[in-house]
């Protein structure tokens, strides 16, 4: 939690460097409050004991969940899968954001698909960061969660639930965790279209991975055997489970 603390303030710090105003304040109890950009109050349950960064008109930046809440990932526009399976039962009707729930009681039930409007659910005590927009910036997971990878390319990526998930400001991936064993295309990839593979290599599941703007990965862990070319001819074969940090020029192994 301390590593995602930090990486929300320091994303709270590059996006609202110009915001001189702006405030941190220690919740005494569990309150109610409004995220930046937002032009219709829900209000949001941020947890007691914990520090939000406000706006100068009050509504956060950074906060810490009190409970599980759907909201809207600044990729919301790449999002796969916008819907949750829910129990279907009488008298349903949900509210904006619905907080999580398997059935109505003891006993089956049937279910239902309920379409989240570009809404995810993140993870209760954990630290959230709005962008300027009103969209989460920075969160960690509650759920997985099916994102497209290159905007007008076919191709999409499963990520893991109960991780952290951040966006550039222009809505791509910049960092989040796999779900299953992938093959994507790192940078650097051109230098290794000599086969089959074109340029594409299998990256572990349940590791952390991170990617370029454009969708090209920058750092991860390889989940087999690989034999890397860089720009300047010299090679390397890899072993699984390395974790690799791709530049165009070439790679450095980070462990």
């Amino acid at each position: 939690m301390k590593k995602y603390a930090l990486i929300a303030c320091t994303l709270a710090t590059i996006l609202y460097a110009n915001v001189s105003a702006a405030q941190t304040i220690t919740l005494d109890k569990t309150t109610k409050l409004v995220p930046v950009g937002w032009s219709v109050a829900e209000d949001i349950k941020f947890q007691k004991d914990t520090t939000v960064e406000l706006t100068p008109d009050g509504q956060v930046i950074t906060g810490v969940l009190d409970t599980a809440t759907y909201l809207r990932p600044t990729g919301w526009r790449n999002m796969i899968n916008d819907f949750y399976y829910a129990a279907a039962g009488p008298a349903f009707y949900p509210p904006t954001f619905w907080p999580p729930f398997d059935d109505f009681g003891p006993g089956p039930a049937p279910a239902m698909l309920v379409p989240t409007y570009g809404h995810v659910r993140y993870k209760s005590e954990t630290p959230v960061t709005f962008a300027s927009d009103g969209t989460v910036i920075s969160g960690t997971l509650d759920e997985d969660i099916t994102l497209s990878l290159q905007p007008g390319k076919y191709g999409f990526v499963n990520f893991k639930g109960g991780n952290s998930l951040i966006f550039y400001p222009n809505g791509a991936i910049q960092t989040a965790t796999l779900a299953e064993d992938t093959r994507l295309r790192p940078l650097g990839w051109q230098n290794n279209n000599i086969d089959a593979s074109a340029g594409f290599v299998e990256f572990k599941g349940g590791t952390e991975i991170s990617f370029t703007q454009d969708g090209y990965v920058t750092n991860g862990t390889l989940n087999e055997s690989t034999l890397w070319f860089n720009q300047n001819g010299s090679s390397a074969t890899l072993p699984p489970k390395t974790v690799v940090s791709f530049t165009p020029t070439g790679i450095e192994v980070v462990d």
